[in-house]
């Protein structure tokens, strides 16, 4: 990993932050390994040793996640203590959180990174709080990130958007300067290519789709009332998440559904490109997470190299692994 390259951890809960910063030391990935039950660290690519410098706080999925003012003000002054930035992780967001999210905007500090995932929140940012700095989240940067995308060539079907020239002009158009990207499967180095813009990537997971309804926020609901509006929230995922697989996704199974069509056929039997297995994926809340495998993580350890990303933001404590008791 590149000394130049820029070592962040998002961070939901405001105990996680205060657990991760107790010792007094400037913390290291080895500390948020311990702390947020990391598994699989890939060391041979990301040393342990790197020290963390920013903290991504707030809800990047679901409003019921951001902090209030008096939260948002304990974890500020928690930070700023440590010497460490802050950046505020904000998702796509209803009338009344952004509301409610204005309260905390007028408490941050001047040139606070504020991540922004809906275009309302931009346009309020740049008309109202000029003093923060907003980044473009990864929900805006579109990419093609199906974890059940059985080749690369189904990739090339629909080329990510963030490379687009006019999502570029937009971000001209707002004097954007950051981006955030995932790692999208099948990822080459020259997917994280972005004119003019820094980029920041999230690991080791990458969101592939989320919804307002919170499948596990549902599962002490009534079952008519289940996934409809205006039911209370415990912040289930704060605590839950949940493995997803088709069940259905070998490849053998796909090729002995070829061969007992090639047989039956007096044609020269097609070839068939190999299917690389789904994605390992999870649900946390209300949103569904894939985790990288191996290649996508060299493929990363490669665009740091290249300073193509010269910041990586870790998943701290809103993964399947960690579990606050």
């Amino acid at each position: 990993m590149s000394k130049s390259t820029e070592i962040a951890v998002a961070i939901t809960r405001e105990e996680a932050v205060s657990q991760l910063l107790a010792s007094g030391n400037e913390p290291t990935l080895a500390d948020c390994i311990k702390v947020f039950n990391w598994q699989e660290f890939p060391e041979k690519h990301f040393s342990t040793e790197q020290k963390v410098t920013r903290i991504y706080f707030g809800g990047e999925f679901c409003d019921r996640l951001l902090p209030d003012k008096k939260i948002m003000q304990r974890v500020l002054n928690l930070i700023e203590q440590h010497q460490l930035s802050l950046s505020l992780l904000t998702p796509l967001l209803s009338d009344s959180a952004l509301a409610r999210l204005k309260q905390v905007f007028a408490i941050l500090p001047k040139g606070t990174e504020v991540v922004v995932n809906d275009w309302g929140t931009l346009n309020i940012l740049r008309r109202e709080y000029k003093h923060l700095t907003p980044i473009i989240g990864r929900q805006l940067c579109k990419m093609i990130k199906d974890p059940r995308l059985p080749s690369e060539q189904w990739t090339k079907l629909y080329p990510h958007g963030v490379q687009s020239g006019p999502f570029h002009q937009l971000l001209k158009r707002f004097d954007i300067e950051r981006i955030e990207m995932d790692v999208p499967p099948f990822a080459k180095v020259v997917d994280f290519e972005s004119e003019d813009k820094s980029v920041s990537a999230h690991f080791p997971y990458g969101f592939s789709v989320k919804g307002r309804m919170c499948k596990i926020g549902a599962m002490e609901i009534e079952t008519h009332r289940k996934f409809g509006p205006g039911h209370g929230c415990n912040k289930e995922c704060l605590t839950y998440s949940a493995k997803v697989s088709r069940g259905c996704s070998s490849s053998t199974q796909d090729e002995q559904a070829v061969n007992v069509t090639a047989s039956q056929s007096s044609k020269q039997p097609l070839t068939q490109t190999p299917k690389a297995p789904d994605l390992r994926t999870f649900q946390q809340g209300n949103t569904m997470f894939y985790r990288h495998t191996e290649e996508m993580t060299e493929t990363l350890a490669q665009a740091v190299a290249q300073n193509k990303v010269n910041r990586m933001i870790f998943e701290g404590d809103w993964h399947e692994d960690y579990r606050p008791h």
